[in-house]
């Protein structure tokens, strides 16, 4: 399997194809990859996806991806990384890295993507007009266009964002107790990295409820109880920086409210059966050391 490397924070390419010739391969880095128009499969990983004009996919690092074209396929690529986010990459560019960090979880949930993210005219407009405007300002490279095309792939990214989260949250909206319990992750979402917010005692006050009650509502209608629920979400985060990033053991038990390495070791292993050095090594072998 090959893997692809970008050698830059961001890049754009057009390509008009009326076959594949990349193979199926890995990335990286994250793809956001605009079919501008044309036909045929999209295999992601092991799942096969029709495709035609205006279509548009996110492809991750954990990713695996070829294209079987049945017509002559035209595809806007957009291609970076996470450093492209930090102010640190380019003193013409704004910090979006707190930003980026609030739909990181989401966005590594691009699995929950389905075939036509955007179906409504007014989503399809806007996307197709975005697109058309990060290209024409990286071609023309007028004044202040790295602003401008960092601030609308970062729009492109929250849009999909939205759409994975939905998707995610759909079957809870079933449950009986939907709105308070949506509520209740919306919270943990948007407080991932503050860990004295996580605490049970201080979510239960936010909602003006007690421990107990919040813990047994919330379990009665998800099956898993609090506590659990952050911590899958937290080892989630460590698992997509593991593969994306390169980021020590102990940096991200710093970064996620981990009591230290140890810590973090103790609870990945027992969750997936392999250490958080071992996977990262199995699944980001060019970031390992």
């Amino acid at each position: 399997m090959a893997i692809i490397s970008l050698f830059q924070a961001f890049d754009i390419a057009v390509y008009e194809l009326s076959e594949w010739t990349f193979g199926h391969h890995k990335h990286s880095f994250f793809e956001i990859f605009y079919i501008v128009n044309g036909q045929g499969i999209h295999q992601i990983n092991d799942n096969q996806y029709p495709y035609s004009d205006n279509d548009i996919f996110l492809l991750t690092p954990a990713d695996e991806h070829s294209l079987l074209i049945q017509q002559t396929t035209q595809i806007c690529v957009i291609s970076f990384n996470k450093i492209y986010f930090s102010k640190n990459h380019n003193h013409n560019s704004l910090d979006f890295s707190e930003l980026f960090k609030q739909i990181e979880y989401i966005l590594s949930h691009s699995n929950y993507l389905k075939p036509r993210l955007f179906n409504t005219p007014y989503e399809k407009e806007l996307i197709q007009h975005t697109i058309m405007v990060l290209q024409a300002e990286y071609q023309n490279k007028k004044g202040y266009y790295e602003l401008i095309i960092q601030n609308q792939i970062f729009l492109v990214l929250t849009l999909i964002a939205r759409k994975i989260n939905e998707n995610i949250i759909a079957p809870i909206a079933q449950l009986p107790q939907a709105d308070f319990i949506l509520e209740v992750i919306r919270y943990i979402q948007d407080n991932i990295y503050n860990n004295d917010s996580l605490k049970i005692e201080y979510i239960a006050k936010h909602f003006c409820k007690s421990a107990n009650s919040l813990t047994n509502q919330f379990k009665t209608n998800t099956g898993t109880t609090i506590k659990n629920f952050i911590l899958d979400f937290r080892l989630n985060i460590v698992k997509q920086r593991l593969i994306n990033g390169n980021f020590t053991i102990s940096e991200l038990a710093h970064q996620l409210g981990f009591t230290d390495e140890s810590h973090l070791n103790k609870m990945f292993k027992n969750r997936y059966n392999i250490s958080p050095k071992a996977y990262k090594q199995q699944h980001n072998p060019q970031h390992f050391h």
